[in-house]
């Protein structure tokens, strides 16, 4: 099957909410890319317009096209073939990460949000199934994916909507105190959690248990008493995972902070 004479439809490689993930071969070059089909109705406007304008950076997936037909979005993208880092590690359980492995996907990761933040949007929805592998033995050539919740934001300005991954979610949205891009650090700081743990810092009990303790717990406390997690790596954590939005991290300080540096000055 063609899409508008333009690709052949290939295996699928993944699903999500309403809509599917297929590898796509372009006719004319054979190049190989993924294609997320999703119902129109699915898909914001906006959501395309900010992809498209955040796509060219190394650690951001990109957009390369979008076709609308028969009731359906096309939306053509790079094609990472190491899949997703959710379920890289479902299928490395028995082979947890490597400190220098994580180090390098923070740092790509805060390097993609530096690049999101600098444009103006917050992407509402950092986990681990939206950090995408180009391989599984180049952690730092990774992608961030799935802007369907991204917002746009101005200085000073605050968003109220409900939106995320309750997992990943940071405080200030459950709070409804208004929120803007921290909300992002919080939870690439539950991803980092995750990859040095392989667990999630608050997972416990039905979701509204899972809402109350984000909201009431001393996270500073409970990432000091993971005995399994180096100093640096905590104090990384503790900053990332700061409930007070003022003195959370900024992806400036992350990428500067000695865990960081000394975990990926081995990787060159």
């Amino acid at each position: 099957m063609s899409i508008l004479g333009e690709y052949q439809l290939g295996r699928k490689i993944g699903s999500g909410g309403d809509g599917i993930v297929v590898e796509i071969i372009h006719l004319q070059s054979r190049q190989k890319l993924a294609c997320k089909i999703i119902p129109s109705k699915s898909v914001k406007q906006e959501e395309i317009e900010i992809w498209r304008d955040l796509s060219g950076h190394p650690n951001v997936l990109g957009l390369r096209n979008v076709h609308r037909h028969k009731g359906k979005f096309y939306m053509m993208t790079d094609l990472c073939e190491g899949g997703d880092l959710c379920s890289y590690l479902i299928n490395h359980a028995n082979a947890p990460l490597s400190h220098q492995n994580a180090a390098c996907i923070i740092k790509s990761l805060m390097e993609a949000l530096q690049h999101c933040h600098g444009m103006g949007v917050v992407h509402r929805d950092v986990k681990l199934d939206n950090i995408l592998l180009n391989s599984q033995t180049n952690f730092s050539d990774i992608k961030l994916g799935d802007f369907g919740l991204a917002a746009p934001f101005s200085q000073g300005e605050l968003l109220y909507h409900d939106v995320g991954t309750l997992q990943y979610v940071a405080p200030e949205v459950l709070l409804w105190e208004g929120y803007s891009k921290e909300v992002d650090i919080w939870s690439a700081g539950i991803v980092l959690f995750c990859l040095l743990t392989g667990c999630f810092l608050y997972d416990s009990g039905d979701s509204e248990d899972i809402r109350e303790q984000i909201k009431t717990a001393n996270t500073q406390l409970d990432i000091d008493e993971d005995v399994g997690i180096p100093s640096q790596a905590k104090d990384l954590l503790k900053g990332m995972l700061n409930k007070n939005v003022k003195e959370r991290f900024t992806t400036n300080q992350i990428l500067c902070h000695p865990w960081i540096l000394e975990n990926t000055s081995r990787h060159g």
